[in-house]
């Protein structure tokens, strides 16, 4: 009731002004934005992790042939993992790298090389194309940052960003 014994008007029983209601969805908005930005974070160090664990497992497949064989394999074809991909849909790349004379590159791309242009590994590249699906040979280049390498003969097996 007003001071005057009259009804108060709607939007004074209600007591929520559209100024209210503004503030009150823009806090939801910020909220949700924080969410969805921690949740992808979350999911790409998740995936990341994965593609790390499988290039070890596709290394020691590969490591298995060559004592297996005596030689190490031309393709992933070899090991039965032509098919096998990333988190992100692309498929691992292998590429031998030839290291005497008359070897070719089984993948038909460059040896990834790092910021000193020396090969990253002595015998084989197994990498991942990252997020954007994209690499070039040198890892220090933009499109290869991304990309989940296998280098130092296993050494190190990470983001090339952290090489």
């Amino acid at each position: 009731m007003d001071i005057n014994g009259l009804p108060a008007p709607i939007y004074k029983i209600l007591g929520v002004t559209l100024i209210e209601l503004l503030i009150v969805v823009a806090i939801l908005a910020t909220l949700t934005g924080l969410g969805i930005t921690g949740y992808s974070s979350y999911r790409d160090t998740a995936y990341i992790n994965t593609t790390k664990q499988e290039i070890v497992e596709i290394a020691a497949l590969i490591d298995r042939y060559k004592l297996a064989t005596g030689n190490w394999p031309g393709s992933l074809s070899d090991v039965k993992q032509q098919d096998r991909q990333d988190p992100w849909g692309n498929n691992y790349v292998y590429a031998r790298i030839p290291n005497l004379i008359g070897q070719v590159n089984t993948a038909g791309t460059d040896i990834r090389r790092d910021a000193n242009e020396k090969p990253l590994n002595t015998f084989y590249d197994l990498y991942s194309k990252g997020i954007d699906g994209e690499s070039v040979s040198s890892i220090t280049f933009r499109t290869s940052r991304d990309d989940v390498i296998r280098a130092r003969d296993g050494e190190f097996i990470g983001l090339a960003s952290d090489y």
